[in-house]
């Protein structure tokens, strides 16, 4: 087990400001950093690879899908521009030295329907993943959906919904990316609701049931 810290700590957008902060990163006794990733942030992955490589962090890509690239569209045009920017990522996260893309990779955080998720939006978005997760084992990345909490998405909430969209999409390289924060709000149990699904488990985030430093709130820590 590795671990990193989310540079979102600090900033969504990673560059030049931060490179000193790297070595103290790496000072902390940190493996690799986690930068938010889109198709134009950060600007400079050469650079940005350069310096954390200089460090000895390794990294992997935190994305999030904007609101007109959502794979669990009604529109056919959405969800395909939802695949292409997954595969841009997907290219970035190479790119930077990366293996492994995190966060809601299935919908436009925010977008709520109103109505619960529908079978047509299940498929949609096991079709969409499953498209980009064959370009992503091209380059050797591994996909990790995160279940959020219900106040930014109404697609997947639970450990169990992440692990049998998993499951429906088939790939090798499809994980559940299972953050402590999330599992607070959604599941009754998060420490058997994790051991029923840590089989398919391949990144976690870690932090207090209020976004902050763990021991320092209510997580069952010792169970996690």
């Amino acid at each position: 087990m590795k671990f990193g810290v989310n540079m979102m700590v600090w900033t969504t957008r990673v560059g030049r400001a931060q490179e000193a902060l790297f070595a103290r990163i790496r000072e902390w006794g940190f493996d690799g950093v986690e930068p938010f990733l889109s198709t134009d942030l950060p600007e400079d992955i050469p650079r940005l690879r350069a310096v954390l490589e200089q460090n000895g962090l390794e990294r992997t890509t935190c994305v999030v899908l904007p609101r007109d690239a959502n794979l669990v569209s009604a529109d056919a045009m959405t969800r395909a521009r939802g695949v292409d920017f997954l595969k841009k990522c997907v290219d970035r996260t190479a790119e930077l030295g990366g293996r492994l893309m995190c966060g809601p990779l299935y919908a436009g955080l925010g977008v709520m329907t109103g109505r619960r998720r529908t079978e047509d939006e299940w498929k949609w978005a096991v079709e969409g993943l499953q498209k980009a997760a064959e370009h992503a084992r091209k380059q050797n990345v591994t996909l990790c959906p995160e279940p959020l909490n219900r106040f930014e998405t109404y697609f997947l909430n639970t450990l169990e919904d992440a692990a049998r969209f998993v499951r429906d999409i088939g790939a090798p390289n499809v994980k559940i990316h299972f953050d402590t924060f999330h599992s607070n709000i959604e599941e009754q149990h998060p420490v058997e609701s994790l051991r029923s699904v840590i089989g398919d488990v391949g990144h976690v985030h870690l932090s207090e049931n209020d976004r902050g430093i763990p021991g320092t709130g209510h997580c069952d820590w010792r169970g996690i």
